[in-house]
């Protein structure tokens, strides 16, 4: 775990950010952009959820601090958890252990991954391999 971030945030009317707080913070706290960042595992509750997120990081001041997120090659490249599973109260483990998984399959050094929870709260985590 190279870092960790939990957030809560005012869920109305922003309920689907708090990820993309804990996101930035991670980034920052690390020095690193999209491009440091070889694979992303969002956790999909719904689909406006990553939708949120994603757009988020697409405006012109997420770009110029991050750089611009490849999300065709990088994001959820086996599904969401709408495809795979959302197993309540085990949600985190099954992300962190599919990303651990897909890690190793792609060799990819560093992973973001990403997890909204009710009312407002998000947890995100980078992971590393060496």
């Amino acid at each position: 775990v190279r870092a960790w971030a939990s957030t809560a945030i005012n869920p109305m009317p922003d309920l689907l950010l708090a990820p993309v707080m804990g996101i930035k913070k991670v980034l920052r706290q690390c020095n690193l952009t999209w491009r440091d960042i070889d694979l992303v595992e969002m956790h999909e509750a719904f689909a406006a959820q990553v939708l949120a997120t994603l757009r988020h990081f697409e405006s012109s001041e997420c770009v110029a601090e991050f750089g611009q997120l490849d999300v065709e090659s990088k994001v959820n490249l086996d599904g969401g958890s709408i495809a795979i599973g959302h197993p309540f109260a085990a949600t985190g483990a099954r992300l962190v252990g599919h990303a651990l998984n897909a890690m190793r399959r792609r060799r990819a050094g560093r992973t973001l991954v990403s997890a909204c929870a009710a009312g407002g709260l998000g947890m995100v985590v980078v992971l590393e391999r060496e």
